[in-house]
């Protein structure tokens, strides 16, 4: 009789859990003494702690955007040509060759422990300045790292030129970094220039560490940087960039992604490669934290049935990421 009762119940407990194994996703199951229900491992609160703690731990304030759908635009092209640049380990030029993405300063890479690549704003391209022929392009800032955790040691400019061989001309590009005065005018601060021909088929970068310094750590607003281009011969005269084959704005009536102007930008973390995040993203982590601790009471009544209380206390404090 004992062994048939506990045949009897070996097999209803397998039926049930058969049932449970093919109606229900998988996971933990409870008995509540009433029925069989799922026990919840991790609350959305819970969740959104553990990605809070992650970001927390690489410094990064929010959650990154969505990577671009062409990973074969210049940006993603350029980052990735560092790269395997890098892990080549060539060292016998100061200024190396990324492809046909551009070119990049081997000291800058090495003295930095970040590069972020920004792209052009969906704003772009935005009206001229005054009526001119130049080109104002503006980058979007979000993703680069709050100046509490990183410090910007620099950032370039790349413009992609196609060039044309039927002529020879000499040009001067000169970009300029677009101010409002006082009086609500436009004003324009020269940021660099690089001197080019008509035939010159390939990338010129700019050293723009100035005006991103002022957008990021100034707060000055962004008003983008304003694109000029003037014949050597003649300096007085300005002409489209399009002229020369200056891309200022990839669409379908100009090139391909490839070749769309984009801004790299060199960072260092503080605080001797701490990267945990400052103050003010400290103490919003701390706040997030102390209400989840607060209201992680344990639902199930069948573990820890004296302290119903968790508290998590293994928890990484530092952690700091080089990629030389």
């Amino acid at each position: 009789m004992y062994k048939r009762n506990c045949f009897v119940t070996l097999t209803a407990m397998y039926v049930a859990s058969m049932m449970v194994t093919a109606e229900s996703p998988t996971g933990v199951y409870v008995d509540t003494g009433i029925q069989t229900v799922k026990q919840d491992i991790m609350s959305i609160e819970e969740r959104n702690e553990v990605e809070q703690e992650i970001l927390t731990m690489f410094g990064v304030p929010k959650k990154p955007r969505k990577a671009p759908k062409n990973l074969n635009g210049s940006a993603p092209q350029f980052l990735f040509d560092v790269y395997k640049s890098l892990q080549e380990g060539s060292r016998d030029r100061k200024t190396r060759s990324v492809s046909d993405v551009g070119l990049y300063d081997d000291r800058t890479v090495q003295d930095s422990d970040v590069i972020v690549t920004l792209y052009l704003s969906n704003h772009s391209p935005i009206s001229n300045v005054r009526h001119e022929h130049g080109k104002r392009i503006l980058f979007e800032l979000n993703d680069v790292p709050s100046e509490e955790t990183h410090m910007i040691t620099s950032a370039e400019v790349h413009l992609y030129q196609s060039g044309n061989s039927n002529s020879i001309k000499k040009y001067s590009v000169t970009l300029y970094q677009v101010l409002i005065t006082e009086s609500g005018e436009k004003e324009l601060e020269f940021v660099a220039t690089q001197n080019t021909t008509t035939d010159y088929d390939g990338w010129l970068r700019f050293n723009a560490t100035g005006a991103l310094v002022s957008w990021i750590h100034f707060l000055y607003p962004n008003r983008g940087f304003y694109v000029s281009v003037h014949s050597l011969d003649n300096e007085d005269r300005e002409i489209k960039p399009e002229e020369i084959g200056m891309v200022t704005w990839a669409d379908k009536h100009q090139l391909s992604e490839a070749k769309k102007p984009f801004m790299a930008v060199y960072l260092k973390s503080r605080n001797g490669g701490n990267i945990v995040g400052g103050p003010s993203l400290q103490k919003h982590y701390r706040r997030r934290r102390r209400k989840t601790i607060e209201s992680s009471f344990n639902s199930n009544p069948f573990q820890n049935i004296g302290d119903g209380f968790q508290s998590r206390s293994c928890q990484i404090q530092t952690l700091y990421v080089s990629f030389r």
